[in-house]
């Protein structure tokens, strides 16, 4: 049987963010662009894009 570690009873449970829809409404925009929590609207820092290019 597989026992979870007992320190991961305490981690809160994952709490999405809100959707664009509810972003929308709640700051009365016209259009609005989700991001996933891995990305930003400015791309790659040029540091993290010259080592991708190296390896």
């Amino acid at each position: 049987m597989i026992v979870a570690n007992p320190h991961l009873m305490n981690v809160a449970p994952y709490k999405p963010g809100a959707t664009a829809e509810q972003i929308r409404f709640h700051y009365g925009l016209d259009q609005v662009e989700k991001l996933a929590s891995n990305e930003n609207p400015f791309g790659s820092q040029t540091s993290c894009a010259r080592m991708h290019t190296r390896h």
